[in-house]
């Protein structure tokens, strides 16, 4: 998201990557090309590094901020294995 549809404030708005349209093997493609250096690759790195840490502490502070919510839901699908819309509307209610 960062290299194809420009989706970081630090490395702006921009296309970053080239591809030559070859067939995909495994899953890769190999006749895809860089347009940049090795150090704009080097930030691209970093950009992304910081982006994935800066995702997992929000999804680790959601985590513990519902974590008693979680805690009943988890309390309620032990006792009844599923649970649909309004059950979980009313574990949320308190």
């Amino acid at each position: 998201m960062v290299c194809r549809y420009g989706m970081s404030q630090r490395i702006g708005p921009v296309y970053l990557e080239e591809n030559a349209g070859g067939a995909v093997f495994l899953g890769r493609d190999w006749s895809s090309r860089r347009s940049y250096s090795e150090s704009k690759a080097g930030e691209i790195d970093r950009e992304i590094s910081r982006m994935l840490h800066d995702l997992y502490a929000d999804a680790l502070r959601r985590l513990r901020e519902h974590r008693p919510l979680l805690d009943r839901i988890a309390e309620a699908l032990l006792e009844r294995e599923t649970l649909d819309g309004g059950d979980l509307v009313a574990l949320m209610a308190g």
